[in-house]
């Protein structure tokens, strides 16, 4: 597969708590999925996929998903959502997860990249009191390869608004006796 233009995507998370959500403790929600496809030429295609979690914390469930649309329908169970809750103890009383994938399909639908970046926060009622460094998951397959990423979380207006941000780089390297080719790269 050959990737040949390719746009630069920003998976720029912008996560926030409002100060609406209700405290209460841990409590199996609702989510939200969205998900944009993009046309990659020759065949390929890519995929942005983003997925709210309401009332958890990131399980292995979520974290572990291959079918987001499936994760979104069905949720997290109560045994889950409350295993990762007592991992946390604090002051937070309502959590939120966040995840935001890119992934690269060859004309075949096979997955050639994917980067996967998550945040979870605890929020106390009035400000966020819980927020760990983000969380990354990349796969490479067909002679691509991860050479780069970051994960920064920063504060929009502390301590109520933040923003988590991942970025990555892939590149494709074929040797050849003769040196590298059809060498591609993409990044977000």
């Amino acid at each position: 597969m050959r990737i040949r233009a390719l746009p630069t995507l920003a998976l720029m998370l912008s996560l926030v708590l409002p100060t609406t959500v209700q405290a209460g403790g841990i409590r199996h929600s609702s989510t939200g999925y969205a998900r944009r496809d993009v046309e990659l030429g020759g065949g390929a295609h890519a995929t942005l996929e983003s997925i709210v979690f309401q009332g958890s914390l990131l399980t292995s469930t979520m974290r572990h998903s291959q079918d987001w649309a499936a994760l979104a329908a069905h949720g997290v169970s109560e045994a889950e959502t409350k295993a990762a809750s007592e991992a946390h103890p604090g002051t937070a009383t309502a959590y939120k997860v966040m995840g935001r994938r890119y992934t690269a399909f060859n004309s075949i639908g096979w997955v050639v990249v994917q980067y996967t970046i998550w945040q979870e926060f605890g929020y106390t009622g009035s400000a966020i009191s819980w927020f760990p460094a983000p969380y990354f998951d990349a796969e490479a397959n067909w002679g691509w390869e991860l050479r780069s990423h970051t994960e920064a979380a920063t504060w929009i207006v502390n301590p109520t608004y933040r923003r988590t941000r991942g970025d990555f780089f892939f590149k494709q390297a074929l040797w050849t006796p003769v040196g590298n080719i059809n060498q591609s790269e993409v990044d977000g």
